[in-house]
């Protein structure tokens, strides 16, 4: 068996370097999972993106295959489409379908934004966690070798 201050100074620095390792591993742990949810947020974020756009072009379709059917009609009931009448209806079916366009897409922007912010906040987290946990790590580590001096110096 060795000497008892020597084997305190030991387990002192031993404890000291664990509780450093296990913060350590803890701030890589949160670190890991905040990096997954700041992936899905961005993965989110895209996805918002092109779903406007696939919105858009549906939408787009729709005022085309409208006016399209109001052009039929009217020609089919001998309308001319130079008809005061008819160019507002035109140009009124066409402002509200450009205006629900729009705030479908503004919508969609909107929701990929708020993803991306969530993902630059969780990007600033990470680095937060890290240096936390580093430094929670080196405090440990320091205050098991002052631990361990004291021991060693008898105090």
């Amino acid at each position: 068996m060795g000497d008892p201050v020597t084997m305190a100074v030991a387990g002192t620095l031993i404890t000291g370097a664990m509780q450093g390792v296990a913060a350590k591993q803890a701030s890589d742990a949160q670190a890991d999972q905040l990096a997954y949810e700041r992936e899905q947020n961005q993965l989110a974020a895209q996805d918002e993106l092109t779903a406007a756009a696939q919105e858009e072009a549906v939408r787009r379709r729709e005022i085309n295959d409208t006016l399209a059917t109001i052009t039929a009609v009217r020609a089919s009931r001998g309308l001319t489409q130079n008809s005061p009448g008819g160019q507002n209806i035109i140009n009124e079916t066409r402002r509200i379908g450009e205006r629900n366009v729009q705030i479908g897409k503004l919508n969609r922007l909107t929701r990929s934004q708020s993803f991306k912010s969530q993902a630059d906040f969780q990007g600033r987290q990470i680095k937060s966690v890290k240096s936390a946990g580093n430094t929670q790590a080196f405090i440990s580590l320091l205050s098991g070798g002052s631990k361990a001096a004291a021991i060693k110096a008898g105090v």
